[in-house]
């Protein structure tokens, strides 16, 4: 039996909706992304279903190479928990942690010279060890530390206190805000501190954006 194209179906008119493969819901055609071979040109599965199989696809890769570089725990701090941990090269000061270096290892046979780190551990080997003395990064420490201070000065997620860990983050179902950098600390000390916001660490942040 020949495979359907777009073709077998020219003279059908396109519905309103349809009902998906996966799920089987019926959803508006919008709903289905563009596929030149699938009926009335769009693809079998909704988009919910697709980017779903898609996320678990790519957790189970996350996964296998936690497995493949020593289990899913933190090479210098010991830190369980996948949604807390990356993989890391061991040689390179910076470099990216994507769904791609995770693909991209498992095609290479999980080659040598990788190791699974937390956020926080990650974040302490790129961080830079010289800080330049400039009047602008003083002035930047100063409104970061007295905005710390004011949020509690530790992770609202697992109470971390080490300051160069520790960053603010807003509250979900708040306002999104999306000042950065020193003009978001200058920006919450000029208006009093306002409620929204807290001390999160890295690893903590890492999880939050891994939730969604």
């Amino acid at each position: 039996m020949e495979r359907e194209t777009i073709s077998n179906y020219a003279d059908e008119p396109i519905p309103l909706a349809k009902a998906c493969a996966c799920c089987k819901e019926i959803k508006p055609i919008e709903a289905f992304c563009r596929y030149q071979q699938g009926r009335y040109g769009r693809n079998p599965r909704c988009r919910d279903c697709v980017a779903a199989k898609g996320k678990a696809r790519r957790i189970r890769v996350k996964l296998a190479a936690f497995e493949a570089y020593g289990g899913p725990v933190c090479a210098e701090c010991g830190k369980t928990g996948s949604e807390h941990l990356c993989i890391d090269p061991i040689e390179k000061e910076r470099s990216q942690t994507s769904p791609r270096l995770y693909a991209r290892l498992k095609r290479e046979g999980w080659p040598e010279g990788y190791r699974v780190l937390c956020f926080n551990c990650r974040y302490l080997k790129v961080m830079p060890t010289v800080r330049s003395q400039n009047p602008d990064q003083k002035r930047y420490r100063a409104q970061r530390a007295a905005v710390l201070e004011a949020y509690g000065a530790q992770c609202a997620g697992c109470g971390e206190e080490d300051e160069r860990l520790l960053c603010v983050g807003q509250v979900e179902g708040a306002r999104k805000y999306r000042r950065g950098g020193s003009a978001g600390y200058r920006w919450l000390r000029d208006n009093d501190f306002p409620a929204g916001f807290v001390v999160l660490c890295r690893n903590c942040i890492g999880k939050s954006k891994r939730d969604k």
